[in-house]
C-alpha cells in the first residue's frame, strides 16, 4: 500500500495526511538503531505496560535503558527493582546522553523530552515502530486485533513454552508465567502483540500473523474504516509464512485476502480450517476440536466465554502450524494462567464477588458482563472509567447499550491519556445518554470516591466490577482490603 493514510489528531480533530511510507521509514530507522548494541535508549512513558515490557526486552538485547513517566506506579517499581532507572515527571535533561528516544502514542509532541530530542537531532521513535522493527529480526508471530490480542498472545506463548519451544515474548499485559509483560529467552522465535491503534501495524514484517477480530474503534488514528482496513491489508501482505484469521468475520476475511502466504482460518463454524464445537461456555469452555476436517480431540480451557474459545483456537491453530502436538497444546491451554486484569476475580468471606477487568470497549464490557451473569446471584455494581474522550464520543451508543443493563453504575472522569477534552466525549455526556435510557447512573470524582459510595450498600451475592484501561486498577488494593481479602491468597484464578 502506498499513498496517504489519514490520521485525526485528537488535539484538533482535523484530518492530517500522514503517509504510511513515513511510518515505514521510521521502522527502518528503528531497525538500524536496534543493531547498535550498547546504545543508550530513553523511553518516555515507560510506566505503561507495553513500554515497560519493551524496556526490559531492549535491555536484554544489550541496550542501556532508562526512562521517565508522569507518575509512579507498580510497573515503575518493577522496573526499578529490575535495575532500570526511571525518573518521575518530565524534564528535558532526562534525555542527556540518549542515543535515541522511544515514545508512546499517548505522549504529546509538547512533552519536554520530545521537544529537546528534536532540537538536538536525537531520533524519536514510536513504540510501535520499534516493535515492528523487532518483527524483522526474529521469526515473529504477530498477534493483532481489536479484542483478545493480549490473551491470545499469552496463550500462544504459554503453549510454546510448555511444549519446550524457546521463544521470546512481548505482550500487552502482565503475563503471570513470564513474570512480566515481556520475556527475552534467546533463539529466533518471538511471540508479539501487535498494536493496531496507531498505524504502525503496517510496518510489520512478521513470519506469521494473527488477526483475532476487527472493529473500527480507533477513529483518531485512522479517520475512517477504509484506511484502517487498507493498513491491515498491508500487514497481511507482509506475513511471510502464514496468516490466521476468524472464519466467520467478513472484515477479517477481506483483510486476509491480501495475504500472499497461506491463509488459515479458525473459529466455531464448521467451515474453518481449525474449528470447534462449543459444548460448554461457563465456568470454563469445553469444546471438540477439528483440524482440516479431522477430529483432533476434546479441549477444556481454564477460562470461560465464547471470546476466550476463539482466542484459544487462534493460539491452537498457530501452534499446530508450528508443529506442536495437539495433546501438548491441550495440556497447556487447560493450565493457561490468564494475564492480569483479564477477569481477575475474588470472593469475600461475606459472599461478595469483585472482578477487575481491562475492558474499555462495549464489546469487551459485554463479554465481562456475560461471564459475571453466568454465575451471579445478586446485583451487578459497576465502576467504569471511560478511556479517552475521542473513544467515549465515538462509542457512546455502544456504551449506553451495554451499560444500561447493569443494576447500578458509577462513572468516573475520563482517563484522557493526554487528550484534551472533546465535546460529546465527557463522562457527563455519557451519563446523560444513559439516563435517557432509564439507567441508574451516578458520577464520581474518582474511582476511589465511587468505591466509597458503593461500599456500604454491597451485600451477599452482589458483584462489583472495576472496568477500564486507565488507573482504576489502583483502587483494587483498597477494595480488597476494605472487604477483608488478601489479594494473592484469595485470588480465584
Amino acid at each position: 500500500m502506498t499513498g496517504t493514510v489519514w490520521v485525526k489528531r485528537a488535539a484538533e480533530l482535523t484530518a492530517v495526511p500522514i503517509r504510511l511510507e513515513k511510518l515505514q521509514e521510521e521502522a527502518r530507522r528503528a531497525g538500524q538503531l536496534l543493531q547498535r548494541r550498547g546504545s543508550v535508549v530513553h523511553l518516555v512513558g515507560i510506566g505503561g505496560v507495553g513500554m515497560a515490557g519493551l524496556a526490559v526486552f531492549l535491555r536484554a538485547r544489550g541496550h542501556h535503558v532508562d526512562g521517565c513517566d508522569q507518575s509512579p506506579g507498580k510497573l515503575i517499581r518493577w522496573l526499578q527493582k529490575a535495575g532500570i532507572r526511571v525518573a518521575i515527571g518530565h524534564d528535558p535533561s532526562h534525555i542527556c546522553g540518549a542515543d535515541w528516544v522511544v515514545r508512546t502514542s499517548a505522549v504529546p509532541d509538547t512533552c519536554s523530552e520530545i521537544q529537546r530530542a528534536r532540537e538536538t537531532g536525537t531520533p524519536v521513535l514510536l513504540r510501535g515502530s520499534v516493535v515492528a522493527a523487532l518483527s524483522s529480526l526474529y521469526r515473529t508471530v504477530a498477534v493483532t486485533g481489536s479484542h483478545g490480542k493480549t490473551t491470545t498472545t499469552a496463550m500462544l506463548f504459554q503453549v510454546l513454552k510448555g511444549a519446550g519451544v524457546t521463544c521470546s515474548y512481548l505482550g500487552g499485559g502482565w503475563d503471570r508465567v513470564a513474570a512480566g509483560p515481556a520475556s527475552a529467552a534467546g533463539g529466533d522465535m518471538l511471540v508479539a502483540e501487535a498494536d493496531e491503534s496507531d498505524g504502525t501495524i503496517g510496518c510489520y514484517h512478521a513470519a506469521l500473523g494473527v488477526i483475532t477480530n476487527m472493529e473500527f474503534d480507533h477513529c483518531p488514528a485512522y479517520g475512517d474504516r477504509e484506511t484502517m482496513t487498507a493498513v491491515l491489508r498491508h500487514f497481511a501482505g507482509q506475513c511471510r509464512e502464514a496468516l490466521f484469521f476468524p472464519a466467520a468475520d467478513l472484515v477479517c476475511r477481506a483483510i486476509a485476502d491480501a495475504a500472499a502466504s497461506p491463509r488459515i482460518s479458525f473459529g466455531l463454524s464448521p467451515d474453518a480450517d481449525v474449528s470447534a464445537r462449543l459444548f460448554r461456555e461457563y465456568p470454563c469452555c469445553v469444546m471438540d476440536v477439528h483440524g482440516n476436517g479431522l477430529r483432533l480431540g476434546s479441549l477444556e480451557l481454564s477460562v470461560g466465554g465464547r471470546h476466550n474459545a476463539m482466542n484459544a483456537l487462534a493460539a491452537l491453530a498457530v501452534a499446530l502450524h508450528l508443529g506442536v502436538d495437539f495433546n501438548r497444546i491441550r495440556d497447556a491451554l487447560r493450565r493457561f494462567v490468564p494475564v492480569a486484569r483479564r477477569f481477575d476475580r475474588w470472593t469475600t468471606a461475606a459472599g461478595i464477588v469483585v472482578v477487575s477487568d481491562y475492558a474499555h470497549h462495549p464489546t469487551e464490557i459485554g463479554h465481562v458482563l456475560r461471564g459475571v451473569r453466568a454465575e451471579a446471584s445478586g446485583r451487578v455494581w459497576v465502576i467504569f472509567q471511560p478511556h479517552r474522550y475521542s473513544r467515549t464520543r465515538q462509542l457512546k451508543d455502544g456504551f449506553v447499550r451495554v451499560l444500561a443493563t447493569v443494576d447500578r453504575l458509577y462513572l468516573t472522569p475520563v482517563f484522557a491519556a493526554s487528550e484534551p477534552v472533546i465535546a460529546g466525549g465527557t463522562t457527563d455526556d455519557l451519563a446523560r445518554s444513559l439516563r435517557q435510557r432509564g439507567c441508574r447512573v451516578s458520577t464520581a470524582e474518582s474511582p476511589l470516591a465511587a468505591w466509597t459510595h458503593i461500599r456500604p450498600h454491597l451485600k451477599k451475592g452482589d458483584v462489583l466490577l472495576l472496568l477500564g484501561a486507565g488507573d482504576i486498577e489502583d483502587i483494587v488494593e483498597n477494595v480488597l482490603r476494605d472487604l477483608g481479602v488478601k489479594r494473592e491468597a484469595r485470588h480465584d484464578q
